[in-house]
């Protein structure tokens, strides 16, 4: 029997309002490595299929955080929150 496909999906499109000034996404951890890096990390060192991260659409930095820091994986997809506005949720 064939498993079925496996895909991680992480919701980093929140504005972080309780953390303002500094979204958490970005804040360091000891070692100098960011929560969202270090979360993506342990993505992509799982055995998923497809791993998918959605941002925000005014938080570039958080994309090329990613792009920079993350090795290429062909299971990575970075997309943008469609639905975002500015009175959403975290």
């Amino acid at each position: 029997m064939v498993a079925p496909p496996i895909a991680i999906l992480v919701l980093a499109a929140g504005r972080s309002s309780r953390t303002a000034p500094a979204h958490k996404l970005l804040a360091c951890d000891a070692a100098g490595q960011t929560m969202l890096a270090r979360t993506m990390l342990t993505a992509l060192n799982s055995r998923a299929n497809f791993i998918i991260s959605v941002l925000p659409p005014d938080r570039p930095e958080l994309g090329l955080m990613l792009s920079t820091s993350l090795p290429p994986d062909p299971r990575l997809r970075l997309c943008t929150c469609l639905l975002y506005t500015s009175d959403a949720a975290d």
